[in-house]
C-alpha cells in the first residue's frame, strides 16, 4: 500500500522509519478486506476490535466474534482517536457522555454509531430501520458541534 514490500503474515507493508524502536505483542488483530457498501467496496486494511469490561462477557465474545480482536478494557478509558468508527451497544443514559467523548477524541469524518438508542437532543445524520429490528443511529463527527435534534426526533418510538 505505501510502496514498501509486504511483512510476513500481513499484507502490508511496515510504515515506521528505519531503526525506530518496535515491541512485540502477543495478540491477534484481524486485517481483512472488509466490504464497506452494498457496492462491493472494501477496505484492504480493515481491522475490528471490541471492548468489554466484564472478563466473563469478553471471553464469550471473543468464542463468538473470531473475526474481531475483543480485550477486556473501559470503554470511557479507552483512547478513541485511532478509530474510523466507534459502534455502541450502550444504554440510554450512556449516550450524552458518549457523544461527548466522540466529539473530544474522535477526527472529522468518523462515525458514532449506536444500536437502538440515540443521542438526547442531537439530530442524527442518518437512522436505519427495519421492519422487526432496532434501529442503528449514525453520528457523523464533524468540526463542529452535533447538531441539535428538533423535539423528539432522536428516540425510538416507545422508548423517551
Amino acid at each position: 500500500v505505501n510502496g514498501r514490500k509486504p511483512q510476513p503474515g500481513a499484507p502490508f507493508a511496515d510504515p515506521c522509519p528505519a531503526g525506530t524502536h518496535t515491541r512485540q505483542y502477543n495478540a491477534a488483530v484481524l486485517q481483512t478486506e472488509l466490504t464497506v457498501n452494498k457496492h462491493g467496496w472494501f477496505d484492504p486494511q480493515a481491522r475490528i476490535v471490541g471492548w468489554e469490561w466484564s472478563w466473563p462477557l469478553r471471553g464469550m465474545c471473543a468464542l463468538r466474534c473470531r473475526f474481531a480482536h475483543v480485550e477486556r478494557a473501559d470503554i470511557w478509558a479507552a483512547d478513541w482517536r485511532p478509530f474510523d468508527m466507534v459502534y455502541l451497544f450502550q444504554r440510554p443514559e450512556s449516550m450524552a457522555h458518549a457523544a461527548a467523548k466522540a466529539r473530544q477524541e474522535m477526527r472529522p469524518g468518523s462515525w458514532l454509531v449506536s444500536l437502538d438508542f440515540a443521542v438526547p437532543g442531537v439530530a442524527p445524520t442518518r437512522v436505519l430501520r427495519r421492519p422487526g429490528a432496532q434501529p442503528v443511529w449514525l453520528y457523523r463527527i464533524e468540526n463542529k458541534p452535533l447538531r441539535q435534534a428538533s423535539s423528539g426526533s432522536t428516540h425510538p418510538a416507545g422508548r423517551r
